[in-house]
């Protein structure tokens, strides 16, 4: 499904972006291969995927910070997982090019 999955435990692996969630929403929005994307969340609650809850920041987008060549899944696992198994490749994400 994902490129690689990572674990942020020990913080991100791109440097520090004062990204915030005000600042997400004033990102462009771009088509991403959930094949290309690397989540930085190793496991997801199956709760939200069953019963979808509005987004915490806000946002309806996935979040994705392009690094180093890596696409990196900020936020928005539980969209990404539930579009995937709907059947789609590609999801619609806000992203940051650092």
């Amino acid at each position: 499904m994902f490129a690689s999955v990572i674990s942020r435990d020990g913080g991100a692996p791109w440097p520090a972006c004062g990204m915030t969630s005000a600042l997400w929403l004033e990102r462009p929005i771009n088509d991403f291969a959930i094949r290309q994307l690397i989540a930085t969340q190793p496991g997801v609650m199956f709760e939200p995927l069953i019963n979808p809850q509005p987004s915490y920041s806000g946002d309806p987008y996935p979040h994705v910070v392009i690094w180093r060549g890596g696409r990196y899944l900020e936020d928005g696992h539980h969209r990404v997982i539930r579009a995937a198994l709907a059947g789609q490749t590609l999801v619609k994400a806000r992203y940051i090019r650092l």
